[in-house]
């Protein structure tokens, strides 16, 4: 009340002048967030919070609210993946250790699993009902290569959620195998398609070596690259991967599985196998063969 009349005049631009610094100076960027009447943290900051407080509770909590406005493919683009590439950013800086990137990913797939069953990972030779399924010219094989680990793994189970209207069957190959053993494996599955999880921070330039591997071995096979969760040089990355042999690149699970639903429509359905009929008449021998004399 000192300043009277002055400070009432004074105080509206003073105020407008404290907001402006606060949204451009970072040292006074407390005083947007005091002043401001917006959420303080996005959904998925919240999230990755609450997983390094190893608050499995809450951060479900968080999920739950989100999927009362949102769907539960915004989920995997908006809240679960980018927290997945938190938690390898802050690895890779040591501002996380090796257990919370654990926990971290262990409560992000119990948590996707509450929403919808991601199933497991498939080795080579284990995916026998998916072999059924092409046989009979009802599914396109894509085979999902991790680039680095679980997280990558985790992101392409999600993904493999999101295609269950298309005539493709998504099996996950493990992170742990080289670069070798995928073109291998790749080669001996007969695959259509090779989806590839790369998610940041890194793992770049490992992921177009793997590129440009496939592309000299297997000329006709479609390379999809997920650079999911990816924020800043996307165009660079997407030219690299490109001039490395990939036929697409995607930012977000929503976007890959459009590129990979257009890239169907390019493979023709694999014929169906008939089971011809038995012949009449070897039927009849093979009766006249097993009757008692």
């Amino acid at each position: 009340m000192a300043l009277g009349l002055h400070g009432l005049i004074l105080a509206a631009p003073l105020t407008v002048c404290l907001v402006v610094l606060g949204k451009y100076v970072p040292e006074m960027e407390f005083i947007q967030v005091l002043m401001g009447d917006e959420p303080v943290l996005e959904t998925d900051v919240s999230y990755y919070q609450r997983l390094l407080a190893r608050d499995q509770d809450e951060a479900g909590e968080i999920v739950e609210g989100y999927l009362k406005e949102h769907s539960r493919e915004d989920l995997y683009d908006a809240v679960l993946v980018p927290a997945l590439t938190y938690v390898r950013r802050d690895r890779e800086r040591d501002r996380a250790t090796e257990d919370d990137e654990e926990f971290a990913l262990r409560a992000t797939r119990e948590i996707a699993e509450e929403i919808a069953p991601l199933g497991t990972t498939t080795g080579v030779g284990d995916a026998a009902p998916v072999e059924e399924s092409f046989a009979s010219g009802r599914k396109v094989l894509v085979i999902g290569c991790p680039a680095r680990g679980e997280a990558d793994k985790l992101a392409l189970l999600m993904f493999r959620r999101l295609l269950e209207s298309m005539r493709c069957e998504i099996e996950v190959l493990s992170p742990e195998m080289l670069s070798a053993e995928i073109v291998a494996a790749v080669e001996e599955r007969d695959a259509a398609v090779v989806c590839i999880a790369a998610l940041p921070p890194g793992g770049l330039a490992q992921r177009r070596y793997l590129c440009k591997r496939l592309r000299q071995r297997l000329p006709d096979l479609r390379i999809l690259v997920g650079r999911w969760g990816l924020r800043g040089n996307a165009e660079e990355n997407r030219a690299l991967l490109l001039a490395a042999g990939a036929d697409a690149v995607g930012t977000t699970l929503l976007e890959s599985r459009t590129q990979l639903s257009q890239t169907l429509q390019l493979i023709p359905p694999a014929p169906s196998v008939a089971v011809p009929d038995p012949d009449p008449s070897v039927a009849q021998i093979g009766r006249e063969a097993v009757s008692p004399a």
